[in-house]
């Protein structure tokens, strides 16, 4: 949304300002909204938990763009290829629909 802050922003503005929290864990991302700031507290922030749900929906770029999906496949995998390589540990969750 125009002139909100961005995701990255929100995390960092959270832990920084908010010192007694003791893990954050993020839902429902889509990859569209991955900025700067938050694949470096993804890379650098012990308490941003290792586990990304992800909101991908289908695997088909057909069906994604019908649903108005922001992303396309190829999209998500370099998403996860390049988040991946910023934390090796880290895991996905997904909604798919089929059918």
């Amino acid at each position: 949304l125009p002139g909100v802050p961005k995701l990255g922003k929100l995390v960092k503005t959270i832990l920084r300002q908010v010192p007694d929290v003791k893990r954050l864990r993020l839902s429902s991302i889509d990859s569209i909204e991955a900025d700067e700031d938050l694949l470096d507290a993804i890379a650098t922030e012990p308490r941003l938990m290792p586990h990304l749900h992800l909101s991908l929906q289908s695997g088909d770029d057909m069906i994604l763009k019908r649903m108005k999906r922001r992303h396309l496949r190829d999209q998500s995998i370099r998403f996860c290829e390049d988040v991946r390589k910023l934390r090796p540990g880290i895991v996905f969750g997904a909604d798919i629909i089929a059918g």
